[in-house]
């Protein structure tokens, strides 16, 4: 009788500690920025023409993240690599400018990169982005990104 109840006792412990499914479908695609965090749910690249594109990522609360990115490959996609962030003439790869937008207007950004670099990686169709650096008034930017990236014409 005790074996029984030791059986069960162990199944049940087992079963109560291998039901977490939902922690392993936690969205990890997030930028924090200021320190406060916004959740990513799509992000697209435009090929500005002459090696120059725009990596954009829409938050769900509707900010606009827009990194333009300088690679010098000759191709319609941004390249892997590693991007750091220039304020001068730039030399590729590297990150020319990059802004946080309220909307897809076309208005200043609210605030401007200053510092840092974006590290994409791709396998098949599906892009790693990893963004780390600061704006303006020293506000901090992080966050990383693991999907799709669709390219849209200008």
């Amino acid at each position: 009788m005790k074996k029984i109840l030791l059986f069960a006792v162990l199944t049940m412990a087992v079963t109560a500690t291998s039901c977490k499914k939902d922690d392993d479908n936690k969205n990890t695609n997030k930028i924090t920025f200021n320190g406060q965090e916004y959740a990513v749910k799509q992000a697209w690249q435009v090929d500005l023409g002459l090696d120059l594109f725009s990596l954009d990522f829409e938050t769900t609360s509707g900010e606009i993240f827009e990194f333009s990115i300088y690679c010098m490959t000759g191709s319609t996609r941004i390249a892997p690599g590693t991007y750091n962030y220039t304020s001068g003439i730039a030399s590729a790869p590297c990150i020319t400018r990059g802004g946080l937008y309220s909307s897809l207007d076309d208005v200043p950004p609210s605030a401007s990169m200053t510092s840092g670099n974006i590290k994409v990686d791709i396998s098949g169709d599906t892009y790693t982005v990893t963004i780390n650096g600061s704006f303006d008034t020293n506000k901090a930017i992080s966050g990383s990104y693991t999907g799709k990236i669709e390219l849209l014409a200008d």
